[in-house]
């Protein structure tokens, strides 16, 4: 229901960028790249998302929300979005923040 916007932008464009944060350190990259595809999440993805729903749950505890609410964000249903990754960018804060990660 929340999704609406971004679906459209998507289908409009097609480009994303995703950032993802590791809350305790502030570890954080951003992927950019081209939406593929959207589509009904399924019950595999659902799966995939309650094992990173867990982790985003200890993570958050770490830095002091209790876990009851952030047990309580709405997770389903949803979408997936299929990402053709062109880029990826180091975002944690210091000197090396928007570099591009390069692959060893």
């Amino acid at each position: 229901a929340l999704a609406g916007a971004t679906i459209a932008n998507l289908e409009d464009n097609g480009q994303i960028a995703v950032s993802l944060t590791r809350p305790y350190d502030h570890k954080s990259i951003q992927v950019k790249g081209r939406s593929m595809r959207v589509r009904p999440a399924t019950h595999a993805d659902r799966a995939l998302q309650g094992i990173n729903r867990a982790g985003m749950v200890e993570q958050f505890a770490l830095v002091g929300v209790p876990r009851a609410l952030t047990r309580r964000i709405t997770w389903w249903p949803s979408v997936a979005v299929e990402i053709d990754v062109e880029a990826v960018f180091t975002q944690t804060p210091g000197p090396r923040a928007v570099e591009p990660m390069v692959r060893a």
